[in-house]
């Protein structure tokens, strides 16, 4: 039974890639050199310069051509300087990195060749208080080809905080659906450029997917190998601003202290089961037991989902042998949704889908409501105000809302108020109750959700 495990974290930094003339530019490259060298960038609104700082080194151990961009005259000289170190570290810990592996491999006597890096980076965007770049990486550290990467910044001029796609987005706007439908049809247009699996079934972006922006355009990428074979290099998706119905919001307004979100890939196939699990990884609390706790919690979900189905796929497995039945493949999705994430307060869904035979497989959305000072998990009480009859405040506004729904034929039932054990979300401005499939509605219409603005509950709640 051949079986593959992958386990990878994204949102932190790859080997990448940069120039197909990389060997070239590192030829006879004898010594190591850093100059400062001021690159002339005409920008519109932003007074923010990109300089570049230059490392060369050749040796019988690596080829080095490095640009280090230097981002200068941002209002916060200590955020300033806080953002050139880290991204000079990044560069210069990975050139350390592939310098000791190229050491290792002489003294093993397997280096054939001398390993390589090159690192080069371009300004996208910079302007409205949004700087947005790409840094390229190109390894090569033995093997018929080096590696290709990026890594992106989106940075907000005013904070120095490196922005999500999420930001760019007012609540309620379904932008990963739009992102997605328009990915889906682009792949459609040329299937064959891309891996067998991803053309059928392309699973949507990460909550974390990199992006930049040019002009008025949000760029989706993808590494090689990520959803096409390394010849096709990287694979970009342009989305106009217009394409979202909200629009795009570049004046971020980030705060320090909001944690970051990665996300964990677990991939697993043998025959009998599928597993494609996505994982939150929180960063960036201050107090790291929560968030250690939180993590293993969030983990631990995943994982107990993922291998439940498992093991009930390859049970099937050898029943079917035994019973001469067709051997199919059970499946465990999982994939999440950042709603709110700030000092205090963190609000996510998980969705967990399985596949275990029939017309349709099944799933429910999991919500993750947990205040950020205490670690502790938040039910809908724990949000309104002491002596408020939140049932009441929320089955009021539910009614009212399945009223206007029911005009439209949109066939709700059942509802007879909410449990004390309700599923909901919270939002920037609004409180999101929902409704797993079947519960109130027929499976087609999915997760059934009513949105109460703050406004109309501000004199009950007390967040």
């Amino acid at each position: 039974m051949n079986k593959l495990l992958i386990a990878t974290l994204t949102g932190m930094l790859v080997i990448n890639s940069y120039t197909p003339t990389f060997a070239n530019s590192l030829v006879d490259k004898t010594h190591m050199e850093i100059s400062q060298i001021q690159t002339i960038k005409k920008t519109i609104e932003n007074n923010v310069k990109i300089s570049t700082k230059e490392l060369k080194e050749s040796n019988d151990l690596i080829n080095v051509d490095i640009k280090i961009p230097v981002i200068s005259l941002l209002n916060n000289k200590d955020i300033e300087t806080k953002l050139n170190k880290e991204i000079e570290k990044e560069i210069l810990d990975l050139k350390e990195d592939i310098k000791k592996s190229a050491l290792k491999s002489k003294e093993e006597g397997t280096l054939m060749n001398p390993y390589g890096l090159s690192v080069n980076y371009e300004v996208h965007y910079n302007k409205n208080n949004l700087l947005s770049l790409t840094i390229s990486y190109y390894s090569y550290t033995g093997g018929a080809h080096g590696m290709s990467s990026k890594k992106t910044f989106n940075i907000d001029t005013k904070t120095g905080i490196n922005a999500s796609l999420k930001d760019l987005f007012n609540p309620g706007e379904d932008y990963k659906e739009i992102i997605n439908t328009v990915i889906r049809e682009k792949i459609q247009e040329n299937p064959s450029e891309y891996y067998e699996e991803i053309s059928r079934y392309f699973k949507g972006i990460l909550q974390d997917q990199p992006f930049y922006i040019v002009e008025d355009n949000i760029v989706i990428y993808f590494e090689p190998y990520e959803i096409a074979p390394y010849a096709g290099g990287f694979k970009e998706f342009k989305m106009p601003f217009k394409s979202f119905e909200k629009g795009v919001n570049l004046d971020l307004q980030l705060k320090e202290g909001n944690p970051v979100i990665y996300t964990d890939l677990i991939k697993e196939y043998e025959t009998g089961f599928k597993g494609d699990i996505r994982v939150p990884v929180i960063n960036g609390l201050k107090d790291k037991n929560i968030q250690e706790n939180l993590n293993k919690l969030l983990r631990n979900d995943a994982l107990k989902f993922n291998n439940s189905l498992k093991k009930a796929g390859t049970d099937f497995v050898e029943e079917s042998k035994k019973m001469g039945f067709n051997i199919i493949d059970y499946a465990a999705d999982t994939d999440y949704t950042i709603y709110l994430a700030n000092d205090k307060l963190l609000s996510l869904t998980v969705l967990y889908y399985q596949y275990t035979g029939g017309a349709h497989g099944n799933y429910t959305v999991t919500p993750y409501n947990i205040d950020l000072t205490t670690g502790k998990e938040l039910y809908l009480k724990d949000i309104f105000k002491n002596g408020v009859d939140y049932k009441k405040v929320i089955n009021t506004e539910i009614n009212k809302q399945i009223k206007e729904k029911n005009k439209e034929n949109y066939p709700i039932a059942g509802f007879d108020g909410i449990k004390e054990d309700q599923n909901f979300y919270i939002e920037k401005d609004r409180l999101v109750i929902y409704f797993q499939p079947y519960e109130i509605a027929p499976y087609a219409l999915g997760v059934v959700k009513f949105e109460i603005p703050f406004s109309l509950i501000k004199n009950y709640i007390n967040i």
